[in-house]
């Protein structure tokens, strides 16, 4: 049965599936995902097996077990879950509201205004929480009393306060421009309606911007107008404009943002400082001043919001060895450092109990830093700790790699410079495996499994590889007698290792043991083989470079003066390609159809080429798990070795890959020509055919028309003739009739 249409998604209230859909979703998830245990292994099934993928006497099994699995309400209540995701998700992509106002990611002037939010945000959490602190909240000298006199002449002639205006009205246009931004949603795509963006803007961080950029002229003129005139009253009044003070730090929140953009960013340069342990050490270190310099000023808050000045740490705290000069007498500065260092102290619970809490708000203080300091220290300087002292898994990789070549040299014993040279192929070419080792059995189980929606395996093959393995031959191939499943190149692309090749490198050569077949990204490859006068012919030196230039020199392609050359110049100046394979193309595939060792060597003709090799033993896997593909894969074997020998049959004298290809475009161009000549000779002639047919036809029908006409005018006549002689007739009858009576005349017509 044939998968039914797509309809529009139900309602997630009440949804039961009819029959012909449970069905259809039955066999797409068993089908698709689920295979025999005989399958697996790589053999024929033993019973006869429908399109969907599992057994024809199983059909009604089938369809019991899912009318049972639909009608479970915790299943019915996932479909509804899923179903109203859909819908939204369908929602979303289908809303275009606004779409060209919207600024993405790439802009260029996003990037900018970004860069500059960051530096107002780091601004906001070390220098405007240090000016708040210590210079804002100052506790003043002189007197006991904590009274603040505001004047506002001088705040309006500090330069600071300009700094704050400006980065007020930069944080408010953000709250603005935050509505034009674009952002990735669950599924990782950009959303570009300007609804959608509101609706995701005003749930998550609108809020916190919002009260970040509260204006302060407001709430200062609401506790201004609390000062009534007498001194009780001010002093409460400068105290509670102290308190108002503390309103600012909710500025803070919007470095909650930070975190966010660094998880957006896809920049190459920040990606690749990610990776670098300095880069994380830096890091966490500097997340961990921070906190510090967060609490230190904290810590000073907490002294100033007392009412008498003495009963505070700051005011117990001496500077000098006599103890004569107290901390309240020091610049900002000199108390911030102090501030740090009680904090540092309680963090790494050194306590040298020369600072220490006496009042009940600095106890209860002293007391949340020890449970942030416990946590927060112990979370960062672990990770430093685990960063420093590990090594890293690649180093680790390719040193066991190493340690594994060098054992194998001792073991047959190589020379020294064959084990150096197997060693730096090694280090060069560990992180390349590292960077490429994954659990493949796993990942296979993911891929065959029901975990994977079905929109992403349906676009996950055109990918792959830049979505050079879809458009290679060995699928494209089998376009026109089944279609490809989305599941073949995702199962072959678990088994492919990515190889690099420079020009004249040998891929294989004759007589070796087959054991990959190869797909060409880029670049090209050719057979090769030594030309002669009845044919080309393997080389079949092996690995003996004396042999390969005894017979360079003596066919006379080279001068004698290059045995001593590189054996790959060798190898290009004996064998000489005759068949081509560029990309898109694969080739290696004959030999492991047919069991046997190499028949052709191989070879790179580009400066450089990239190739997917297959092993043997993964190839034939997918073959047997998708039987209809192997076996056209086998015919195409067959015939591709038929081809082979007949081009290798063909190469008398020696060529350059660039030669023979512009004689197999050249040879395609005039097949092309003359089969168009032909093509047009035929339809010429056949359109002549078709008018001198349609002339004769033409003929044949006017001698018709003249027949039809002669006829018409022998029925009219003999309607005549018999007219006539039905009148005589009556005439005869009427006479017999009545022989004294005349006859009347007929009423009987023709």
């Amino acid at each position: 049965a044939q998968r039914p249409r797509a309809r529009r998604a139900p309602s997630a209230q009440h949804y039961h599936p009819p029959r012909a859909r449970r069905a259809a979703m039955s066999r797409t998830s068993l089908g698709d995902c689920k295979q025999t245990p005989s399958q697996t292994a790589g053999a024929a099934p033993s019973t006869p097996r429908s399109s969907a993928g599992f057994a024809v006497d199983d059909h009604d099994d089938l369809g019991h077990q899912h009318a049972r699995f639909y009608h479970s309400p915790e299943i019915r209540q996932q479909w509804q879950h899923l179903v109203s995701e859909l819908e939204g998700r369908t929602r979303r992509a289908r809303d275009k509201c606004g779409e060209t106002f919207a600024i993405s990611q790439g802009n260029p002037c996003r990037t900018m205004w970004t860069i500059l939010i960051v530096m107002l945000l780091v601004y906001t959490g070390t220098i405007f929480v240090f000016r708040l602190a210590f210079i804002e909240l100052k506790i003043p000298t002189g007197d006991t009393n904590t009274t603040l006199v505001l004047d506002d002449d001088e705040e309006a002639s500090d330069g600071w306060t300009v700094v704050d205006e400006v980065l007020t009205v930069i944080f408010w246009l953000d709250l603005v421009v935050n509505f034009f931004f674009t952002y990735e949603d669950d599924d990782g795509r950009e959303v570009r309606s300007l609804r959608c963006i509101a609706r995701n803007y005003l749930s998550t961080y609108f809020i916190v911007d919002v009260v970040a950029c509260l204006p302060e002229s407001l709430i200062q003129e609401l506790f201004k107008s609390l000062q009534i005139g007498a001194p009780d009253t001010l002093n409460q009044g400068a105290k509670a404009m102290r308190l108002q003070r503390i309103t600012r730090l909710a500025r803070l929140m919007r470095l909650t943002r930070l975190a966010k953009m660094a998880a957006q960013t896809r920049s190459p340069l920040f990606m690749w400082f990610k990776k670098q342990k300095g880069f994380h050490v830096i890091n966490l270190s500097g997340c961990l001043a921070w906190v510090m310099h967060i609490l230190a000023c904290g810590w000073y808050v907490c002294a100033a919001l007392h009412d008498n000045a003495e009963d505070t740490w700051v005011a117990r705290r001496s500077v000098d060895g006599a103890g004569e000069i107290s901390l309240l007498e020091r610049p900002p500065l000199d108390q911030w450092m102090q501030s740090m260092y009680f904090i540092l102290t309680v963090f790494t619970t050194v306590g040298f109990g020369d600072m220490s809490a006496m009042t009940n708000g600095e106890i209860i203080y002293v007391c949340c830093t020890m449970l942030v300091g416990a946590v927060v220290h112990s979370i960062i300087v672990g990770e430093v700790i685990r960063l420093v002292t590990s090594n890293d898994q690649t180093k680790m990789f390719i040193q066991s790699k190493t340690e594994l070549v060098e054992a194998f040299a001792q073991h047959t014993e190589l020379s020294v410079e064959a084990a150096r040279e197997m060693n730096s192929w090694v280090s060069l070419s560990a992180k390349f495996w590292m960077s490429h080792t994954y659990d493949r059995d796993e990942m296979k189980e993911l891929i065959v499994g029901r975990y994977m929606p079905r929109t992403m395996l349906s676009q996950l093959p055109l990918e792959l590889f830049q979505g050079k393995l879809c458009r290679n031959r060995l699928f494209t191939c089998c376009h026109g007698v089944c279609s490809l499943p989305p599941r073949l190149p995702l199962i072959l692309a678990l088994s492919c290792q990515k190889a690099m090749f420079e020009a004249g490198e040998i891929v294989y050569n004759t007589q070796e043991y087959a054991v990959n077949m190869f797909i060409v990204l880029s670049g090209t490859f050719a057979h090769v083989a030594n030309p002669s006068p009845t044919g080309g012919e393997n080389f079949k030196g092996g690995l003996d470079y004396k042999a390969i230039a005894k017979s360079a020199t003596d066919g006379g392609l080279v001068h004698r003066r290059m045995t001593g050359a590189d054996p790959v110049e060798m190898y290009k100046a004996v064998l000489q390609p005759y068949s081509l394979f560029s990309s898109g193309a694969y080739f290696g595939e004959v030999e492991l159809f047919l069991n046997c060792v190499r028949k052709t060597t191989a070879r790179c003709e580009a400066p450089t080429g990239c190739l997917l090799g297959v092993h043997k033993n993964d190839f034939k896997q997918v073959a047997d798990e998708f039987p209809q593909f192997g076996v056209l894969w086998q015919h195409a074997a067959t015939r591709h070795d038929c081809v082979q020998r007949l081009y290798q049959s063909r190469l008398k004298k020696a060529q350059s890959y660039e030669d023979l290809a512009a004689s197999l475009i050249q040879k395609f161009y005039r097949k092309f020509i003359a089969a168009g000549a032909s093509h047009k000779k035929k339809l010429t002639a056949g359109a002549q055919e078709l008018a001198k047919n349609a002339t004769q036809n033409i003929v044949s029908l006017s001698t018709v028309k003249k027949s039809q006409d002669k006829m018409v005018e022998d029925i009219s006549q003999i309607r005549k003739d018999m007219f006539a002689l039905h009148e005589k007739l009556d005439l005869v009858l009427g006479a017999l009739k009545a022989p004294g009576q005349k006859p009347k005349p007929s009423s009987i017509g023709l």
